[in-house]
């Protein structure tokens, strides 16, 4: 088994196969997996608002959930916060999301043979599950703006050493050992991270700071909880559902 990690803008250089796992932490993927442990009954994601207004326009029972500049887009119902999303009314509602990042890391790795939505908050869950697929794993790593995002970076690193622990003969990529090694210096080899240690990543990360600007900083604090759900959001005919 091989693990590597990419991100975005390597998408249309690499072909995905085996097992992807799509994370963009602050906070697209976070939402996804609150909206589906809340009871949404699967999660369409689009590329671009256009195409969710005409979705719903469609299926006028359809909710829209997406941002702009990390507020709730406009004409939207629902943003991209997932402690707002906790409390949303969406038991058994289908949702339309279009997010500046996270939702086009998921189209971008559609092809591969199983798409798994990350976050830290199912963390053991999504690994629990990649592992019993068997098949190789790419871990993919949102951007802001066509930047690293640290939190991204932190994400896989952490999901790639859990998995090197459980697996023997791993084979790693040098984007998988490099992030491996950084972890560890990081933390010292063998400790594990703490929510605490994950909260001062995303409070102290670009865009962590920018979210607290605008008022979430409830979100970054909501985020940090490591295996809060066991939900695995994986896209099943051009949805995500609940696994």
């Amino acid at each position: 088994m091989k693990i590597s990690i990419h991100t975005i803008h390597e998408l249309p250089f690499v072909k995905l196969y085996g097992t992807v796992i799509v994370a963009d932490v602050l906070r697209a993927t976070s939402s996804i997996v609150t909206m589906l442990a809340s009871g949404a009954e699967k999660i369409i994601p689009v590329n671009h608002h256009g195409k969710a207004m005409q979705m719903r326009q469609q299926n006028p029972t359809y909710l829209l959930a997406g941002e702009e500049n990390g507020l709730k887009a406009k004409g939207f119902d629902l943003g991209n916060s997932p402690v707002e999303l906790d409390q949303a009314q969406i038991k058994g509602q289908t949702v339309v999301m279009s997010t500046t990042n996270g939702t086009k890391a998921i189209i971008g790795s559609v092809g591969a043979s199983h798409l798994l939505i990350g976050s830290f908050l199912n963390l053991d869950a999504v690994i629990g599950k990649a592992l019993q697929l068997g098949e190789d794993i790419a871990i993919v790593c949102s951007e802001k703006s066509g930047v690293m995002a640290y939190e991204d970076h932190l994400y896989a690193a952490v999901a790639a050493s859990q998995i090197n622990r459980r697996v023997c003969d791993l084979e790693l990529g040098d984007s998988t050992r490099w992030a491996i090694n950084a972890l560890h210096g990081l933390l010292g080899n063998g400790a594990e991270i703490s929510d605490q240690q994950v909260l001062h990543v995303l409070q102290n990360c670009s865009h962590g700071k920018h979210l607290i600007e605008r008022g979430f900083a409830a979100d970054l604090e909501f985020i940090a909880r490591s295996n809060y759900f066991q939900i695995v959001p994986e896209l099943r005919g051009g949805a995500l559902v609940g696994a």
